[in-house]
């Protein structure tokens, strides 16, 4: 659906189907930090300058979501500041719940072993 580094022009809200978000690496396949899913939200760069997307996303099923467009509602959020909150306070748990799946995988893959 976009590539990391692409121009974040879009808002994808997802209707239908699943979403693979990847992190490439040099020195193994891609991997995946998470799985959106209906009802999900899909992409929140569009938000944070320079406006480009920080991660890979594939579709791994038919996938059916409304996109909105990243210029116009930054437009409409700086011209409504209540609108503007609004969306923050809609997308800012999202990007929370990321950080913190990120936050768990970074602790399984290089915390303490156990034994």
């Amino acid at each position: 659906m976009f590539a990391e580094g692409d121009p974040a022009g879009k808002v994808f809200l997802l209707r239908q189907g699943d979403v693979a978000v990847e992190i490439a690496t040099s020195e193994r396949s891609p991997i995946i930090v998470e799985t959106l899913h209906a009802g999900d939200v899909l992409g929140w760069a569009w938000m944070v300058p320079p406006y480009r997307h920080m991660s890979d996303a594939r579709a791994v099923s038919d996938v059916r979501a409304v996109s909105l467009g990243a210029t116009c509602m930054r437009a409409k959020c700086d011209a409504n500041p209540v609108l503007g909150y609004r969306m923050f306070q809609h997308l800012l748990p999202h990007m929370a719940a990321r950080v913190q799946v990120l936050r768990l995988q970074l602790l399984d893959m290089y915390g303490p072993k156990e034994g």
